[in-house]
């Protein structure tokens, strides 16, 4: 099984996993403690996922997924249930 390699994308399957059910925003800070990142990593990461139009910035520290995220995140969980 392929584990997801880079820290951006622990990121965007912890979003995905967090919002799979509600669909909602969740704070970037809260996503980056769950995978072992301080505030300013989820901070980096979050800026990064939104210049690559993976993650929206929603109210306040709130980020979600875009379409193109979500198919990234739903690409990144077949590759790792092979």
């Amino acid at each position: 099984m392929k584990k997801a390699t880079t820290k951006d994308e622990l990121f965007l399957l912890k979003l995905y996993e967090l919002t799979s059910d509600s669909g909602g925003e969740i704070d970037r800070f809260a996503i980056g403690r769950a995978i072992g990142q301080n505030d300013r990593g989820a901070n980096v990461i979050a800026r990064d996922l939104a210049a690559s139009n993976f993650i929206k910035k929603g109210e306040g520290t709130a980020v979600y997924l875009t379409d193109h995220g979500l198919r990234l995140a739903q690409t990144l969980l077949d590759q790792n249930s092979d």
